[in-house]
């Protein structure tokens, strides 16, 4: 009888072990796989509702509407302003935010020249493949395929904006990222961004 208690309880055991191993390697996979969110229009009542999963990186004041673990400044002045901003007690604060995000600038890591990131969104890529470690990328809300320049927070920018947000010279950069680190990357559209990424629908989040 005491035998046969132990093996059914080293059963249990060993189910129980089982389980927390797998929560354990679904919470490392969900980690290496990062959401970054650019600041097309179109991404706002999104950005509020999606529940939160493994790190997410925003562009530039994108932690008023969201709560994320990384924010993205390009240059230092546009850092210098966002950390003012975050600081701020006049600044909104996004419910349930677990923390004050690390905000990152392109001068605040190292990269060969001919990976340097050209904007926010192309940095916060290289944030996350040279430094968070990501095995996979989904971007959301990216507009470099459609016919507009407007932003989220044009209104918060004191710098003049190019006429086209998107280019050739980008998504190349986000190709060779793809190519030499071996970490894909798609995008959540309801059209192709560019052929050489995924794509995906905002059911597959």
């Amino acid at each position: 009888m005491f035998i046969y208690l132990l093996a059914q309880n080293s059963k249990y055991l060993r189910a129980i072990c089982l389980s927390i191993s797998l929560v354990l390697y679904l919470r490392r996979v969900a980690r290496c796989i990062m959401k970054i969110w650019f600041n097309n229009l179109e991404i706002k009542t999104l950005a509020k509702t999606l529940p939160k999963t493994g790190i997410e990186i925003g562009c530039n004041y994108f932690y008023h509407i969201r709560a994320v673990d990384h924010i993205v400044a390009y240059d230092w002045i546009l850092k210098d302003q966002v950390s003012l901003d975050i600081k701020s007690p006049k600044t909104p604060k996004t419910p349930k935010t677990p923390k004050t995000p690390k905000l990152w600038s392109r001068h605040g890591f190292y990269y060969p020249t001919r990976l340097m990131p050209q904007d926010s969104g192309t940095l916060a890529v290289a944030l996350a493949i040279f430094y968070l470690k990501a095995k996979e990328i989904i971007i959301l809300g990216c507009g470099w395929h459609k016919n507009q320049t407007k932003s989220l927070f044009d209104k918060k920018y004191t710098h003049n904006k190019r006429i086209e947000k998107g280019s050739n010279s980008k998504l190349q950069l986000l190709r060779t990222y793809q190519r030499e680190f071996n970490v894909p990357i798609s995008f959540v559209s309801d059209s192709v961004v560019d052929k050489a990424f995924g794509i995906l629908s905002i059911e597959d989040l």
